[in-house]
This record gives C-alpha cells, sequence and structure tokens, in this order.
C-alpha cells in the first residue's frame, strides 16, 4: 500500500471512529430517553415536551452555527465539533449526577441533547469537506460505523436496563463522548491539504454572505426536499422515542426493545457499505424515493403490529430507510448547494430533524396520553405517507429544472 492509500484509509478509519463514538453516545442518551426519563418520574406528555425543546435548541444552535462556519471557512471544523461534545457532556453530565427538580433536568437535559445533535451536522459537512478538496475517500462504510456502534449499544443498553437500571446508560454515554472528542483531533483540516483544491469559497469582497432566506428561496429543490424530510422525521422521530411504548403494548420489555433498536440500527450497515456501488449504477434522487417509501412501510408496520415479530419486521425497514436516506441525502444535498452554501445546507438537513422533531415529540406525547397509542401511530403514519408524496414532488421538480444529473 502506498503512503498515500494509507493516509486515505488512515482518515477513514478515523472518521468511522468518530461515527461509531458518537452514534454509541447517542444511542445511550437519546435511544433509551424515555425509559431514562421515566426512571426520573417524567410523564409521556413531559417526555415529549422535553424532546421537544431538545430539538428547538439544536435548531438555535444548528443555525447559529453554521453561519458561523460558513463565514470563517478557515475555522477547522474539528475544533466547533469538539466544543459542541464537550457541552454536550456537561450539560448531560449535570442532569444526570446531580440530583435536581424537574423543570432544570429538563433545561439540562435538553442543552445537552441540543448540543449533541448540533453535531451530526458538522461531522458529514466536515467528510464533505475533504471529498470536495479531491480526496478519493469512501463515505459509506466509515458512516456505517455509526449504524454499528448503535446497533451494539442497543444491545448492551437493553441489557443493562434489563438487569441494572437506566442510569447505567449515562457512564456509557461519557465514556463514549470522550473518546469521540480524543479521535476527532486527529481528523485532517481540508484547508491545510497540501497540493490539493480549495474546500471553501467564502464570499467575493464586497457582496454581503447569502442569508439562509435566499439559499432557501433561489433553490427550490433543495426547499422542497428539505420539507418532505421534515415530514418524514415527523413521523419518524415520535417512533423513535416512543418505540419502548409499541414494545409494551404486545407484552415486550427491556431486552426486546434493545433487540429492536439493535435490528434498527445494524439493518443500515448493509446498504451504506453497497453506497458506493450503487451510486454508481443508480441516480441519488432515485435512492432517494426508495427511502422515502421504506419509511413509510416503516410506519404502517408499526401501525398494524400485534405481536413483537411485526416489530422486528417494521425496524428491519430501516435497511432501506436511514440506510439509504443517511448516505444519499448528504451527496444529494452537497450537489444542490453553491459554493459558500455547504456548510449551513448540511446542517439545515440535519436541522429538519430537529424542527419535525419539535412539534412530532409534543404533540405525539401529548396524542399518546390522551387517547392512546393506536391514535399516535396513524398520525405518525399519514405524516409519513404525505413526505413519501412530496419527495415524488421534488423528484418531479429536479428533473425539470436541475441542468445536472447526480449519479
Amino acid at each position: 500500500m502506498t503512503k498515500e492509500k494509507w493516509e486515505l484509509r488512515r482518515i477513514e478509519l478515523l472518521y468511522g471512529g468518530v461515527q461509531g463514538s458518537f452514534w454509541l453516545a447517542v444511542c445511550a442518551y437519546s435511544g433509551f430517553l424515555t425509559i431514562y426519563l421515566s426512571s426520573r418520574g417524567f410523564s409521556d406528555s413531559l417526555i415529549g415536551l422535553t424532546s421537544s425543546i431538545m430539538c428547538l435548541l439544536a435548531i438555535f444552535l444548528q443555525l447559529l452555527i453554521s453561519s458561523f462556519c460558513d463565514a470563517n471557512p478557515n475555522k477547522p471544523l474539528k475544533k466547533i465539533i469538539s466544543t459542541g461534545l464537550v457541552a454536550c457532556l456537561l450539560f448531560l453530565g449535570v442532569a444526570a449526577w446531580i440530583p435536581m427538580p424537574i423543570a432544570l433536568m429538563i433545561l439540562f437535559y435538553s442543552l445537552g441533547g441540543g448540543f449533541g445533535s448540533s453535531v451530526n451536522g458538522l461531522l458529514n459537512a466536515q467528510f464533505m469537506q475533504l471529498i470536495n478538496a479531491g480526496l478519493p475517500l469512501q463515505f459509506g462504510w466509515p458512516r456505517a460505523m455509526g449504524s454499528v456502534f448503535y446497533a451494539g449499544c442497543a444491545l448492551l443498553g437493553g441489557s443493562l436496563i434489563e438487569h441494572y437500571s437506566p442510569a447505567a446508560l449515562m457512564p456509557l454515554f461519557a465514556i463514549a463522548c470522550l473518546v469521540a472528542i480524543i479521535i476527532i483531533q486527529g481528523m485532517p483540516d481540508a484547508n491545510r491539504l497540501p497540493g490539493r483544491t480549495p474546500t471553501v469559497f467564502p464570499a467575493e469582497k464586497g457582496r454581503q454572505k447569502v442569508s439562509l432566506k435566499s439559499i432557501l428561496k433561489n433553490n427550490p429543490v433543495f426547499s422542497i426536499f428539505l420539507a418532505a424530510s421534515v415530514l418524514i422525521y415527523m413521523g419518524q422521530s415520535a417512533s423513535y422515542l416512543f418505540l419502548v411504548r409499541v414494545v409494551e403494548h404486545v407484552g415486550g420489555s427491556g431486552k426486546e426493545l434493545g433487540t429492536a433498536m439493535f435490528i434498527q440500527a445494524f439493518s443500515e450497515v448493509p446498504m451504506m457499505l453497497l453506497a458506493p456501488l450503487l451510486q454508481k449504477h443508480f441516480r441519488v434522487q432515485n435512492l432517494l424515493i426508495v427511502a422515502f417509501f421504506a419509511y413509510f412501510l416503516r410506519s404502517f408496520t408499526l401501525m398494524i403490529a400485534g405481536s413483537i415479530s411485526l416489530i422486528y419486521l417494521a425496524v428491519f425497514f430501516n435497511m432501506f430507510c436511514y440506510g439509504l436516506y443517511g448516505i444519499t441525502s448528504v451527496f444529494f444535498v452537497d450537489h444542490l448547494s453553491r459554493p459558500g452554501e455547504k456548510v449551513r445546507t448540511q446542517s439545515l438537513t440535519v436541522l429538519c430533524g430537529s424542527a419535525a422533531g419539535i412539534i412530532s415529540s409534543l404533540i405525539s406525547g401529548l396524542v399518546l396520553e390522551n387517547f392512546g397509542l393506536q391514535a399516535m401511530l396513524i398520525m405518525l403514519a399519514t405524516v409519513t405517507f404525505l413526505g413519501f408524496i412530496l419527495m415524488l414532488v421534488c423528484f418531479r421538480m429536479y428533473k425539470t429544472s436541475s441542468p445536472v444529473k447526480t449519479k
């Protein structure tokens, strides 16, 4: 192996390590959020409220941080990402280990989760900077490490809850977060790669930086894609948050929840590994259509599930849901974005999940508490179907308005 190829593999390994440790931490603090907060005395409506505030803060932080990154293109993203992870660790640590009233716990847990969510879009933007600089890196398998470690944490977390208590998840989160902070320090700065094309494009002198409003107004295909993503996330975020209630409804417990989360996460891996091959033979917008339809199938199957086996089948559809969406959406958005806007557009895509989570978590918690599980699942399946329809509209707009076809 040549020195250049080894350096490429080293960068991919580092990014895989960052993704793995980051998503392990996310699983520990967010995947079991309902069980953890229930053990601290939260009702379903308060859990939904906490998730909504977390998403609201994530939106504010995404906008603030991504605008700062595009306005200061020479600032290494890894330093900004590390700062977000440190803040996430501090706030969640305080909420977990220092006794406090529920109101304060909501605040600290929301702040920690908000900082954690803000990191996701920056991780994608950081790797796309390196690819846009001319490095022939593979995105699929390093990103798949996030799903592998999330799946492992799901099994481990379910076992910890079954044999100990939900509080056992927080040390696991803290360790994973620290590991992510350490590993990311080894990632190269895209702006200082020798002999490479610059990866960032500051606004021309004398011109004002393009606003988020202008980005959305001047890029209708991107705007419709964001709207479709919001609907999909609205249909999915609450089903992730309250998956434990669906499992309990068919007689399952923490162990079955961990198994369902394991299948949900690990099923994404094969498709992520195949993503480079798929993108050579299929256009990313076509793959996104498949992903959006799979999201609807997942929601519909959860709605009609009367046994743990059907729940396992529903979460297995994640192979075609986030398994496709997680990779292809990054390249689709990068293709639609103009120079000087790429960090913000990647962050906006992730931000859609936060925006949807505000509405979905709050409403779903209230519907679940007042009208029951089935009413909530019907609502989520309907919203997901509307997201699929809107993605078809986006696909048609892209075919008629874009001169470049993405593969």
